[in-house]
């Protein structure tokens, strides 16, 4: 768990580092990153997703039905494009009708955020920049509080109201670090 944590958080607050080294005098900025980006995630999912029928795959032959003696005569081929049929069949579905516009639209709202995350790096420098896009946390705890009640009991809600102020202490402590500048840093 704090293993996960760790590169978690080290993988998210490193992400936007590339947009610091930025060529501005040859033109690219960090809206030039964004379609490097998605193009980046859609080769990740797609990746994912083999590594997810490979591991059916491989499930799938060790069933025991297809599972054949060496040593038994006669015996039919493996048929193997009925394994690979299984092996599809056994991968999520989509549920596209379903499921289609809502992530449609949190695809959207997530590639709005992530370009306007470039730009308050771009502007305001790795520490203010990322620090104000991480407050995001906080307005998903407050739903969490208050309108889906994940979070329950006065004590833990203490708690979680403690350390949303530290998280704002932080972002406002790291506000005087930056320095001014047109375009960032």
């Amino acid at each position: 768990g704090i293993l996960g944590a760790v590169v978690n958080g080290a993988w998210g607050g490193l992400n936007l580092i590339p947009l610091h080294y930025a060529h501005r005098d040859q033109g690219i900025t960090g809206a030039a990153y964004l379609i490097s980006y998605g193009a980046g995630s859609m080769i990740v999912c797609i990746c994912i997703w083999i590594g997810l029928f490979c591991y059916h795959l491989l499930n799938t032959c060790n069933k025991p039905k297809y599972q054949q003696d060496p040593q038994a005569p006669g015996q039919t081929p493996t048929p193997y494009m009925e394994i690979i049929k299984d092996a599809v069949d056994a991968l999520p579905a989509w549920h596209v009708r379903k499921l289609g516009l809502p992530g449609l639209m949190a695809g959207t709202f997530y590639s709005i955020g992530n370009f306007c995350s470039i730009l308050a790096v771009a502007y305001l420098g790795q520490a203010v920049g990322f620090s104000i896009c991480q407050a995001q946390l906080l307005v998903s705890g407050l739903w969490g509080v208050f309108y889906f009640e994940e979070i329950k009991g006065r004590e833990v809600v203490t708690k979680w109201f403690l350390s949303a102020l530290l998280t704002v202490a932080g972002i406002i402590w790291l506000s005087y670090e930056h320095v001014g500048g047109e375009g960032g840093h």
